[in-house]
């Protein structure tokens, strides 16, 4: 069945406006290892990570604020990308006709710098090829999957570009379209701008990952975002999972990091919402306090969250882990979506995604004026 309802009455631009004026968070310590700590997140429980963890979570969010330095993102040379500097082969993701940014790329922990490689079109270099090898090793468990200390493939959706309105309407359109998933899912709907949006740079990053994968087999896929880059992080892994095959199957090369998920809007109706738990994955959704985001678009039209939530209290002291309905009403379906704080939005864990996004931004313009300028002519001989 085809939902179609009336775009929520909300002032887009006042809500893009107040991206730029949230108060900024204070800077923490670096993070720790990708790698080890998504590891370590994982042990003892098949690797699915079925517990929440708060660790992982701060680490993992740095990963969403990179995403947000598209200058950068190339040469991994933002303040976040500082957290990771065992990321290589970075590609960039860009869908410019709605505006999708991300990134895919591989870490692998502490390697030296003067092997990194980065590039927007193509795949790993010789020098990284022998490096992801050695990164990955022989220890594998029993389906062959890459252990702790190896290569991982980090796949990174931006959320809505605070200077574009478009992306606002495209996250707050109510339209549905049935999505089957190859007849796995007969009564499927998935919001029609989110698949839109993701359909755009699909084939990017299949053919990132391919690339990955031609020299590190062997490998976990840890896929994030935030905003309208959760929603695109849902479709991504249900796409390279369901559609594509990858980590089906006991004796799979290809295993999936637990999914986290920052202020991420309702994906589809509730066949979409239970799909997404069906392939053994867990997907933890971080809502901090009145959020209003992950209010969008309303259930009344149809819409559903997948479990599990993660709720937390405005100063973000403390969280409730929710039950796995997807939709409880203890959490943050406690509050309505007219009367959501922006600021929520954009304030997770250690992340201020408007003080990052504008950063960022700076940054990008700096460099571009310092690589273009003329040089300056020497002063004239004094006679």
């Amino acid at each position: 069945m085809k939902v179609s309802t009336p775009r929520l009455a909300l002032n887009h631009l006042a809500l893009s406006l107040l991206l730029f004026f949230s108060p900024a968070s204070a800077d923490p310590a670096p993070v720790t290892d990708l790698t080890t700590t998504v590891a370590a997140s994982s042990a003892g429980d098949g690797g699915l990570g079925l517990s929440y963890d708060e660790g992982l979570a701060s680490v993992i969010v740095r990963l969403t604020e990179a995403a947000y330095c598209t200058p950068q993102l190339a040469s991994w040379s933002c303040k976040a990308c500082q957290h990771f500097p065992g990321m290589r082969n970075v590609t960039v993701i860009n869908g410019e006709k709605r505006n999708v940014r991300g990134f895919v790329g591989v870490d692998i922990g502490d390697a030296e710098p003067s092997n990194r490689y980065t590039s927007t079109t193509r795949g790993p270099g010789p020098d990284d090829r022998r490096h992801l090898r050695a990164a990955e090793g022989d220890d594998r468990d029993a389906g062959g999957a890459a252990q702790s200390g190896k290569a991982r493939i980090v796949i990174t959706f931006s959320g809505t570009d605070p200077s574009s309105v478009k992306n606002w309407i495209d996250d707050l359109e109510a339209t549905t379209v049935p999505n089957t998933y190859g007849g796995l899912c007969e009564q499927c709907q998935v919001h029609r701008g989110f698949l839109a949006a993701y359909d755009l740079v699909k084939d990017q990053v299949r053919y990132a990952i391919g690339q990955h994968m031609q020299y590190n087999p062997h490998v976990q896929i840890l896929i994030t975002g935030h905003s309208l880059g959760a929603a695109l992080a849902v479709l991504c892994f249900l796409d390279l999972r369901v559609n594509r095959g990858l980590g089906q199957g006991p004796n799979s090369s290809v295993s999936f990091a637990p999914i986290y998920l920052f202020g991420s809007p309702r994906v589809g109706n509730e066949a979409f919402a239970t799909l997404t738990t069906r392939p053994g994955v867990s997907i933890f959704r971080l809502v901090h306090h009145r959020d209003p985001v992950p209010h969008l678009p309303l259930e009344a039209w149809g819409y559903h969250h997948p479990p599990t939530e993660v709720f937390y209290t405005e100063d973000q002291s403390s969280y409730q882990v929710c039950n796995n309905s997807g939709e409880d009403d203890k959490c943050s379906n406690q509050f309505w979506a007219i009367f959501g704080n922006i600021e929520d939005h954009l304030w997770y864990l250690v992340v201020n995604y408007s003080t990052a996004y504008m950063q960022c931004q700076l940054d990008g313009e700096s460099r571009a004026d310092r690589e273009t300028a003329p040089a300056l002519a020497p002063p004239a001989a004094v006679a």
